[in-house]
């Protein structure tokens, strides 16, 4: 064949070129161009070379189609123009393309024959790949050996020559070149003087593109240079600006140092005023805590229950009358001991060293009054000084605050220019960017200008001429194979069209058995959906529940996590009290051991001193007997020395009254500091033991309102379930009712179906014995006569009748019971049914159902149920085995049977499931009655518990208030007594000292009174010793290790000191 002549030469041409192309060029983008200009023309080559083989083949086929006679081969014939697109024609030389055998074979000869075409091709395309990787790898030798050579060229130009004089040179060599060929026009190879012309003045060309991106790539090396100056000074500035920001950080950490010594000054100035208000802030802190303290007893009376408000009404009444009696009692005794203070006043006024010593005292603490005096005024000025201080203080904090605003404005304009010097320096940037941009276009360029140079490199002709002819050679082979997998294509194909047919018409005969099987089983399935719709209503019923229960577990996960922080919350404030309270016992118990160190030097140090005093008393005593026991008649001298000795004694006497004064106003104070202070803890106690109780008050407060509603909740929800569980029976009954009523009539539309389809079938299997016989041919095949057939068509038509009268008393009755389950469903649901005769079909209706049953799934979706029904398929091959022998007819009517047989098991099986379903609901609802009522036995015992205890709790509290009031009032008796016993007996004893009419008799009387006084106070000395140790061991502020015997001892101690001092 000519093939060039077919295909065309500019074909041929072009594809030379791109050839030429991809073997000289070293660009990729080039080679990727010409690869695929190379893919488009072979392509195009191939499609026309396809048709010119397609066009040879029909000229073969009608020369030789009579000859072909005895064998049988499957040919391709081409459509004409206008059928193109449609399928193709087989045609078998025997003339017997429609029996089973010819297709068989025919097939079987397609498929060797593409078999052996598929090895063929498979060898060729191996072969090829072959041979195309070594001629790549030979190309890439090569390429590789022009870029050496290239290399190697460049290096030589660069150390010959500069670029300027090369480049004069060449033009020099390149004119005396053109003169040379102007001189010789004739030349005997004309074509290779064209072709050195040529690359000539490409060299010429690219010699001067090269000096021009040389000077280019110089100029852009000296803006390259100029930019990297202008980066270096933007670097200068930049590090400036770095250290003003530095500076400026200092400039903020001197200024928050100088902030926290401010504020550090004003907190010590702070601390102090406070220290000096605390003062005053005690003295009202009683007054809060008894205002507390009511508040927090009115809370909790407030809190019981009417019972005990009564109770506790009663016994503070009681407690206000014996106060009111009490405090009528001291009023009265007051006023009868200012009654006697002021007669013993008088008495005392008598003696004149008393009144001296008061004089003295009123001295001291009129000296005391004013050292007070100067002191406040001393505190005064320093607050005064203090707040001095604090305004220079505001005054230099406001003075740096503006230097502060001012630095800021000043870091804001240096951070504004900073943000300008970036912005330049990125321009700048931008700038370095597209410079090196522009460099990297003329590297670009040199890099082309370097492979066009190296195209420009003669390349041998005949060499080129092989190259040319081996792969034109290697594609006529190619071309070859690939029309031969073509023709084996065209047969594949064929045949696969017309075994795609032959598929098409069976499974178009299945899906008429499909339909005629979904066209029975339609009128079941209108029926069946009702029952399906209400078991997905008690589905999503139950899903429902569910959810609800679940929110409920969380409601109540929630609630006890509520409780859970409060109770942690509490316990926290606890916790924090009960470390409030330690420091506080141990500050008090610090302070109690700075006092008691204090007390016992200050009692040593006046022991002393009383001891000295005392030795200079008798002393003196012993000097005045001494004097007094002398005759009288001695001298003046003698009278003079006990003159001076008796001033003397006078002088001590008084010094040691002063001491003694002294010493128990120094007492006194600090007996009153020492009962301030356990006053203070003992309110302590006792506002921690109220807030304790007043907490248990509001815990039991809140569990009773829990427990309440608790209650309430339950009986709410008893009542709920009482509710539920009637609702639940009715519509158990009422649905239990309903179900067997569509049982019953589904059972008879069964039954009419079944005999419908038996009456059906009767012509049905006349024709399909008709056309058995008609084409079996059969010569015993006898016709029925035509009055039989007359009368078989009554009687059909008479039961057809009867049975139509059937079904409409059936779907009538169907009708009604769809509409009370459509209004059970709108009582229930809320929403109405839509009926099913209104254009629904059942899949609207059941779209979104996907219970766990599959039958009812399936049926519900519309789709097949043929693997749902495979469970009974063993039985139905079991009978159909036994049956063997039996007519078509009586096989047809009972896979009919069959099929009706499936739907009801499975209609039998939803409804047994439904009750199953009611049934377990009505478990699940006793279970619940059966937890709610477990939960109130609990519930209603717990609270029964808590009552009795809360009621054992304000009997105790009471019982022990009674005591307590029994004991006060019998310690307010004894007191009584006592005092009116020592008021009779001092009354007794100013009347001796009235009625005395000698010395002797009134300083009996007022030795018995001294006596009487001193008893009175070791008395109240003793109590008060008691209470405290007493006090010490019972309270926070407790002692460890207590002994007893030595508290004794002190006690007695103390009372005996006391007792010397009243007897000198």
């Amino acid at each position: 064949m000519d093939f060039n002549q077919d295909l065309g030469t500019p074909s041929t041409a072009s594809i030379q070129t791109q050839l030429l192309i991809y073997n000289y060029s070293s660009d990729p983008t080039q080679l990727a161009a010409a690869k695929v200009g190379l893919e488009g023309l072979l392509a195009e080559t191939l499609v026309s070379l396809m048709k010119f083989c397609l066009a040879r083949n029909e000229n073969a086929s009608e020369s030789t189609e009579s000859g072909s006679t005895n064998v049988c081969k499957v040919k391709l014939v081409r459509p004409p123009a206008e059928q193109r697109g449609n399928t193709p024609i087989l045609q078998f030389a025997n003339g017997c393309g429609t029996s089973p055998a010819s297709i068989y074979a025919g097939g079987m000869l397609s498929v060797l024959e593409q078999t052996e075409v598929m090895k063929r091709s498979m060898l060729a395309s191996t072969g090829e790949k072959k041979v195309l990787a070594k001629m790549l790898a030979e190309k890439d030798a090569k390429l590789l050996q022009l870029n050496e050579q290239m290399g190697f060229f460049k290096d030589a130009l660069a150390q010959s020559r500069p670029h300027v004089e090369r480049s004069q040179r060449v033009d020099v060599h390149y004119k005396e070149r053109e003169h040379e060929i102007t001189q010789d026009p004739v030349d005997a190879d004309q074509a290779q003087s064209t072709l050195s012309t040529e690359q000539l003045a490409r060299l010429a060309a690219l010699e001067k593109d090269r000096v021009e991106s040389i000077l280019s790539i110089q100029n852009l090396e000296q803006q390259r240079n100029e930019l990297e100056q202008q980066v270096i000074h933007f670097d200068m500035s930049k590090n400036a600006t770095i250290e003003l920001q530095s500076a400026f950080q200092r400039l903020e950490i001197t200024e928050k140092q100088h902030q926290e010594t401010l504020s550090a000054t004003e907190k010590s100035l702070h601390d102090q005023v406070k220290a000096m208000e605390k003062h005053a802030a005690d003295l009202q802190s009683s007054l809060a805590l008894t205002i507390e303290r009511y508040h927090s007893l009115e809370q909790a009376a407030s809190q019981e229950k009417t019972q005990l408000r009564r109770d506790k009404q009663e016994l503070e009444r009681l407690i206000r009358l014996k106060e009111d009696e009490v405090s009528q009692r001291q009023a009265k005794a007051t006023a009868k001991a200012e009654a006697e203070a002021q007669s013993a006043q008088t008495q005392l006024n008598l003696v004149t060293k008393q009144l001296n010593q008061a004089q003295q005292v009123l001295d001291t603490f009129r000296l005391d009054l004013k050292a007070a005096q100067t002191d406040n005024k001393q505190v005064q000025g320093t607050i005064r000084d203090l707040h001095h201080d604090l305004k220079v203080r505001n005054e230099d904090v406001e003075r740096l605050s503006s230097k502060l605003t001012a630095s800021n404005t000043n870091a804001e304009n240096k951070t504004r220019l900073l943000q300008q010097t970036e912005a330049r320096i990125e321009a700048s940037s931008k700038e370095i960017e597209r410079q090196q941009t522009l460099l990297e276009d003329q590297a670009h360029q040199i890099h082309e200008l370097e492979a066009k140079l190296s195209r420009s490199v003669p390349v041998d002709d005949e060499e080129l001429q092989n190259r040319q002819q081996r792969e034109e050679s290697a594609w006529h082979q190619r071309v070859s194979a690939l029309e031969h997998a073509l023709v084996a294509e065209r047969q594949q194909t064929a045949l696969f069209r017309e075994q795609q047919r032959k598929a098409l018409l069976m499974e178009q005969e299945k899906a008429t058995h499909a339909v005629e099987q979904a066209q029975a089983v339609a009128a079941e399935l209108a029926t069946a959906n009702l029952c399906l719709l209400e078991r997905k209503r008690q589905r999503e019923q139950e899903q429902k529940a569910f959810e609800e229960k679940l929110t409920e577990y969380g409601d109540r996960i929630a609630d006890l996590s509520s409780d859970k922080g409060s109770l942690e919350r509490e316990l926290g404030t606890l916790r924090t009290q009960y470390q409030q309270l330690q420091q506080l016992k141990e500050k008090s118990e610090n302070e109690s051991a700075v006092n008691e160190k204090t007390l016992q030097e200050e009692v040593v140090a006046v022991k002393e001193e009383l001891k000295n005093l005392t030795e200079i008393r008798e002393n003196l005593d012993r000097e005045l007997a001494y004097a007094l026991a002398t005759p009288r008649g001695k001298s003046a001298r003698h009278h003079a020395n006990i003159s001076e000795l008796r001033v003397e004694l006078q002088k001590a006497k008084q010094k040691i009254a002063a001491l003694e004064e002294q010493l128990s106003h120094n007492g006194s104070i600090r007996t009153s500091e020492i009962d301030g202070k356990l006053a203070q803890l003992s309110a302590r106690e006792r506002r921690v033991a109220e807030e304790q109780s007043a907490s248990i008050c509001r815990g039991l407060k809140k569990q009773r309102v829990t427990a309440s509603a608790e209650r309430a909740q339950l009986e709410k929800e008893r009542a709920e379930l009482d509710q539920q569980r009637e609702s639940v029976e009715c519509r158990q009954k009422t649905h239990h009712t309903l179900l067997q009523q569509v049982i019953v009539l589904l059972a008879q539309r069964l039954q009419v179906m079944m005999a419908l389809f038996d009456t059906e079938l009767v012509p049905v299997l006349e024709q399909t014995q008709g056309t058995v016989n008609t084409e079996t041919t059969a010569p015993n095949a006898v016709a029925k006569p035509a009055s039989e057939d007359i009368e078989s068509w009554r009687e059909m038509q008479q039961q057809w009748e009867s049975l139509r009268q059937e079904l409409q008393n059936i779907d009538w009755k169907l009708e009604e019971m769809c509409r009370q389950l459509e209004a059970l469903y709108l009582e229930y649901i809320g929403t109405s049914l839509v009926p099913v005769g209104e254009g629904h079909s059942s899949r609207s209706l059941l779209s979104g159902f996907h219970g766990p049953n599959p039958f009812s799934d399936a049926v519900a979706a519309g789709r097949d149920t043929v693997p749902v029904a495979e469970q009974l398929k063993a039985n139905r091959l079991l009978r159909r085995l036994l049956c063997h022998d039996e007519s078509l007819e009586n096989r047809v009517c009972q896979v009919k049977a069959e099929d009706h047989e499936t739907f009801a098991l499975a209609l039998a099986r939803e409804m047994a499931a439904m009750k199953g379903g009611y049934e377990r609901q009505l478990e699940d609802l006793r279970g619940e009655l059966r937890k709610t009522q477990q939960r109130r036995q609990l519930t209603s015992q717990r609270l029964r518990a808590e009552l009795a205890n809360e009621r054992s709790c304000s009997q105790q509290t009471i019982a022990q208030l009674r005591e307590r009031i029994s004991e006060l009032e019998a310690a307010l008796r004894d007191q009584d007594k006592a005092w009116i016993a020592a008021h009779t007996q001092q009354q007794a004893i100013l009347d001796q000292y009235e009625a005395a009419t000698s010395d002797g008799e009134r300083q009996r009387a007022l030795q018995e009174l001294a006596k009487l006084v001193g008893s009175e106070q070791r008395r109240r000395e003793r109590e008060r010793l008691s209470k405290l140790l007493a006090y010490c061991g019972a309270s926070s502020v407790t002692v460890e290790h207590r002994d007893r015997a030595l508290e004794e001892e002190t006690v007695d101690a103390v009372l005996a000191a006391l007792e010397v001092d009243v007897e000198e």
